[in-house]
């Protein structure tokens, strides 16, 4: 009975510290608070060649942290999405081609807090819209 206890009371702790934050004296008075996770990204994801921009809903907890900041990056060699920010900060996601790619978010306000997105990138199996196609005398592009 005591060691259920003792990991329920462990428990409530930890959930209460991941919500909170935690909180760290800078020497100035001033109070800083942790980022200790990062929500919206999910573990992985699946998109088509030709799919809107995917923008991710990403936040950080707790709600109060001091540096809410957020930075992502792809994997070395994947390129099979682009990553890019919108007007509004956030992070936007394009398939541009049949693969793999990973996306790690990071976070400024906490240490090494990073949540990670394996994707995958599938062709479109049905019709593909061309932007625009242009001619010359000795050819032709579309892109």
């Amino acid at each position: 009975m005591k060691k259920c206890m003792f990991f329920s009371i462990t428990a409530v702790f930890i959930v209460a510290v991941m919500l909170m934050g935690c909180e760290t004296d800078t020497g100035s008075g001033k109070k800083t608070v942790s980022v200790t996770s990062i929500t919206g990204l999910p573990e992985s994801a699946e998109m088509t060649v030709g799919d809107p921009v995917w923008t991710p809903e990403l936040g950080v907890l707790p709600a109060n942290a001091s540096n809410k900041t957020l930075t992502w990056a792809l994997g070395e060699g994947d390129d099979a999405v682009t990553l890019g920010t919108s007007a509004d900060g956030k992070m936007t996601v394009r398939a541009v081609k049949d693969g793999d790619a990973t996306i790690t978010v990071t976070a400024k306000g906490g240490k090494n807090i990073t949540a990670v997105c394996a994707v995958t990138v599938k062709l479109s199996s049905g019709p593909v819209a061309v932007e625009s196609v242009s001619l010359n005398r000795t050819g032709y592009t579309s892109s």
